[in-house]
């Protein structure tokens, strides 16, 4: 099971994601659904250095790309993002 943990960053319209453990897409979708819906924000990165790939396969990755489209369009993120100026760290 992976651990993702969330920083955003409001001020900077930035959310870095770091993934440690054997991921799933079970997990990204978890991860994008949870904190995009509490603070989105217009960019993200997300950090694998230090997680296992070998559950991704094909249709792990269209399921990921799924999620990731039902997500806000970037220019209504950041309008809202831009306008604060705090930052949040999720557990």
């Amino acid at each position: 099971m992976a651990r993702i943990e969330a920083r955003c960053d409001l001020a900077s319209a930035l959310t870095v994601f770091s993934v440690q453990g054997s991921v799933t897409a079970d997990d990204f979708v978890a991860a994008v659904r949870t904190n995009y819906g509490k603070h989105p924000t217009s960019n993200a990165i997300w950090d694998f250095t230090h997680c296992e790939l070998t559950h991704i396969d094909t249709r792990a990755l269209i399921k990921m790309s799924d999620v990731a489209r039902e997500l806000p369009p970037r220019d209504r993120i950041r309008a809202r993002s831009s306008s604060s100026t705090t930052t949040r760290k999720d557990p």
